[in-house]
């Protein structure tokens, strides 16, 4: 069991750290899902002088509030981001009904491999979704959820909400246009046969 007075150790480290920002900042928290260290486009590793070493996985993603924070500069193209520290200043409030974009990948880097299997744009209540069929083409099926009434997206509404479902479908091809302005585009690699035994001897 852990004890209580860590956690009241860290929640006084954090309103410290936040009370002296204005000041002398020098912690930076980032909350994140399932992410690596090396899932940023800002080295997070450094050589044995301690000079920041890049890693092949920071060229495939990228971070603009965190290349903004390291001073690195940013593109004159856009990202997909938001600029968190007016809201953390108190200069500025997140508008509640920004829409959410996200895709899910298959990676091997091994193979140079990045292709989409899903795509999908969430606003309010709404979820649309698209299945790409298969993997990596430009052909896919799509779905509209309320998530509000259907938490575990079990009832596809696409056909009973046409209007909603092109209306979030447009959306999303927006941003897709939009991010490929930006996003490098990774070489389609054909899987190679097996070679046959006669090309293995």
């Amino acid at each position: 069991m852990r004890k209580p007075y860590h956690f009241i150790l860290l929640a006084l480290f954090l309103v410290c750290s936040i009370a002296s920002a204005r000041t002398s900042p020098n912690v930076i928290l980032f909350l994140v899902d399932d992410m690596g260290l090396m899932d940023t486009s800002v080295p997070m590793l450094a050589d044995q002088d301690g000079k920041p070493k890049r890693h092949p996985l920071n060229d495939w993603y990228r971070t603009p509030n965190m290349e903004r924070l390291a001073k690195q500069g940013i593109l004159d193209t856009p990202f997909d981001g938001v600029d968190l520290l007016p809201a953390l200043t108190g200069k500025a409030e997140l508008k509640a009904d920004l829409p959410l974009f996200f895709r899910r990948r298959t990676v091997n880097v091994r193979q140079n491999r990045n292709v989409i299997r899903q795509s999908t744009v969430r606003k309010g209540d709404w979820k649309y979704l698209r299945t790409y069929k298969p993997i990596g083409s430009d052909k896919y099926q799509s779905a509209l959820y309320h998530l509000c009434k259907d938490i575990a997206e079990e009832k596809n509404l696409a056909t009973a909400n046409p209007q909603k479902m092109k209306a979030l479908s447009i959306l999303l091809d927006q941003w897709e246009s939009a991010m490929s302005k930006t996003a490098v585009l990774f070489p389609k690699v054909v899987p190679k046969s097996r070679p046959t035994k006669k090309e293995r001897k």
